[in-house]
């Protein structure tokens, strides 16, 4: 059965099946897995295949796993947000909005109304329409023939900085519950700024120039520390955290 939503094969089970495959790759030990894993892996002939996005400025591709992840929502008082099929959607959207030639490549042949998260086949579809009009507006850059986007600014809008950001959390934050592992009323305690909280506090502190250098202390897994180094012209922006789990998040 090629459709995962009718084998059983959901996003939940992505995390175990790359064990499964990582495991198998390196020649590590064998795990123990039920008959009912062993059967959905069986029944869902995609798994370990790829889905790749391009980049529209020919830096290092995108690569998902499949099946796609989906996380859990919220889960003892922490949210698990992470969702691949939605994620790559979402990243076709922003860069269709910044680049005309991709948008209306992929406006022609419908791709982005194809879209099926529990389809593998419908999700490859995509993400092939999408990097052929990747590679197709590469070329056109490359003989100056691309379409101006008079709206283009170098630096990312708002709206799309938060996409990008909690992309690198999903990425860097396997486990958001861990970040909740702390003894109360202690240094220890971890909690997380939003990022409309902060673009308010920029806004205040505007205009801050690259003679302005900014610190985050206690700056958990850096996510003020991008926005800010994204948002402003400051000369650097970096950030100290002492506990180890958040720490260590950013180099997973």
């Amino acid at each position: 059965m090629d459709d995962p939503a009718k084998s059983g094969c959901t996003g939940n089970d992505s995390t175990l099946f790359s064990r499964v495959a990582s495991q198998q790759k390196q020649g590590g030990k064998p795990l123990r897995i039920s008959k009912k894993i062993v059967g959905k892996m069986a029944s869902c002939p995609h798994v370990g295949k790829s889905l790749e996005l391009k980049s529209p400025l020919g830096a290092e591709s995108m690569t998902y796993k499949w099946p796609l992840k989906k996380g859990k929502g919220s889960v003892r008082r922490s949210e698990d947000k992470e969702d691949e099929a939605a994620e790559i959607l979402e990243t076709v959207r922003w860069v269709c909005a910044d680049h005309p030639d991709v948008d209306e490549t992929l406006d022609k042949n419908g791709a982005i109304g194809k879209y099926d998260p529990t389809s593998f086949e419908a999700m490859e579809s995509l993400c092939v329409a999408y990097n052929k009009a990747i590679d197709k507006y590469l070329s056109s850059q490359k003989k100056g023939t691309a379409k101006a986007n008079d709206n283009f600014k170098p630096r990312c809008t708002r709206p799309l900085l938060k996409h990008i950001l909690q992309k690198c959390y999903n990425k860097s934050v396997t486990d958001p519950n861990l970040l909740n592992h702390y003894e109360a009323f202690t240094p220890e305690v971890y909690g997380e700024t939003s990022f409309e909280l902060i673009c308010q506090i920029l806004d205040k502190l505007h205009p801050i120039s690259g003679d302005n250098k900014f610190v985050d202390l206690g700056s958990g897994v850096g996510q003020v520390v991008l926005q800010v180094a994204a948002l402003t012209d400051c000369e650097v922006s970096f950030g100290i955290e002492k506990a180890t789990t958040p720490a260590n998040s950013p180099r997973s």
